[in-house]
Formats: structure tokens, C-alpha cells, sequence
């Protein structure tokens, strides 16, 4: 298993919009049928565990952390 941390480029490059853009791909993976977490490592994060056991993390930007990873 290996982990990988993943940004998401987003315009305009705001706080706002990074948010934004990680909360519309949690629905979009969902409404595929795609199991998603909450995570941390410091911060929040979006987790994903793809078809080959990797996982996947996607930042929340300045969010601190709520729970483990």
C-alpha cells in the first residue's frame, strides 16, 4: 500500500474555491459509488482508497484536523 498526497488546482486561487473544489469531488466520487473518509495528517483531508489498496489524500486548505488518518 503506498499513500499518496494530491492538490487540487483550482482558479481563482482562493481558500473559498481549493474548499470548493475538494467537497465537489467528494459528491462526484460518491455519487460513482466511491467510499470516501475524512482524514488528517495535520490537517483535514479527503481519503480515497483506490482499486489497488493505495490511498489517497486530498488537502483541505487551512483546516486543522479533526480525527486520524
Amino acid at each position: 500500500m503506498a499513500r499518496a498526497c494530491c492538490s487540487l488546482n483550482v482558479e481563482p486561487a482562493t481558500r473559498e474555491a481549493a474548499a470548493a473544489a475538494v467537497d465537489g469531488l467528494r459528491a462526484e466520487l460518491e455519487a460513482k459509488g466511491v467510499t470516501v473518509r475524512e482524514g488528517s495528517w495535520g490537517y483535514r483531508l479527503l481519503v480515497v482508497d483506490d482499486p489497488d489498496g493505495n490511498q489517497l489524500f486530498f488537502n483541505y486548505p487551512n483546516e486543522p484536523a479533526s480525527g486520524n488518518a
